[in-house]
């Protein structure tokens, strides 16, 4: 495979993390206990799990831009953005895979999404897979428990001249409506809290840590990333006590979409389950 970002030296940006982004582990729990019928002692998600960290760099562009792209990748899972706007629609990205042997890069062509003048590059890194709750007995950190970024965007101007801004301590770090983000508890969401941050100048309240992290691992995506496939309208809908039953008619791999009028500080549980029958 020719041209493999796989050393410090071929980014303009290095790893960079925060104090907020490291993963707690789960306690011990061996699968002996588990299918002993073992329990283990009771702590509220909300102390397991630490919110989504939040990464965010403001840059200037020049005028007469050719071309612009980004290569990203990350320790967790990302989402990154462009002056508000998702660079992409894949998810899960940068993928599963064993992290410390094989853990891919993904690069975007962003030039529709940049503009001339102030620019606001935000990205998301939760859990994932790197760090989540994935094994058999619930157990966290399979890879590592430092959640962290990696990229370069790369403006090609129609003069010939080309500028790479990396990530590097220059980026602020902080969190938001993202209360926690699991690839197996789930997800919580504050919707009180505003998705501004996405757009405007300002700075967030931490500073980002450089830290060091292995290059060698680093390869381009490989194969297709995940996409929505297609939306898929519910077939009955019916109460039980308080609760709204929604059933899609199949089993699907999914997320919901909803749309309904509800008061403030109203809290709302979505659950997913599947029944064959």
């Amino acid at each position: 495979m020719k041209n493999i970002k796989n050393t410090a030296d071929m980014w303009q940006g290095c790893w960079i993390s925060s104090d907020q982004a490291t993963v707690s582990d789960e306690p011990d729990f061996d699968l002996a206990d588990m299918f002993a019928g073992k329990k283990q002692k009771f702590v509220p998600v909300e102390k397991r799990l630490h919110p989504v960290v939040y990464f965010k760099k403001t840059f200037i562009a020049n005028k007469y831009i050719k071309k612009a792209s980004l290569q990203i990748t990350a320790q967790g899972i990302y989402q990154a953005y462009m002056n508000g706007r998702k660079v992409t629609s894949a998810i899960f990205t940068p993928d599963y895979t064993n992290y410390n042997k094989f853990l891919q890069y993904q690069m975007y062509d962003i030039t529709d999404k940049l503009i001339e003048g102030l620019n606001v590059f935000c990205v998301q890194v939760a859990d994932g897979w790197y760090a989540g709750r994935i094994s058999v007995q619930g157990g966290s950190t399979q890879f590592g428990n430092q959640l962290a970024l990696l990229a370069d965007i790369i403006i090609e101007y129609q003069n010939g001249k080309k500028e790479i801004i990396g990530t590097n301590h220059s980026f602020t770090s902080g969190e938001g409506k993202h209360c926690y983000a699991d690839i197996e508890i789930g997800e919580k969401q504050d919707l009180r809290i505003s998705d501004n941050w996405l757009k405007d100048s300002k700075k967030l309240v931490e500073p980002v840590i450089e830290i060091k992290a292995d290059y060698s691992r680093l390869v381009p995506q490989t194969g297709p990333l995940v996409h929505c496939q297609q939306p898929l309208a519910s077939k009955k809908i019916w109460q039980e006590d308080s609760s709204l039953i929604i059933d899609f008619g199949q089993v699907i791999a999914g997320r919901v979409r909803l749309t309904a009028n509800f008061a403030y500080n109203q809290k709302i549980v979505l659950k997913h389950s599947e029944s064959l029958g």
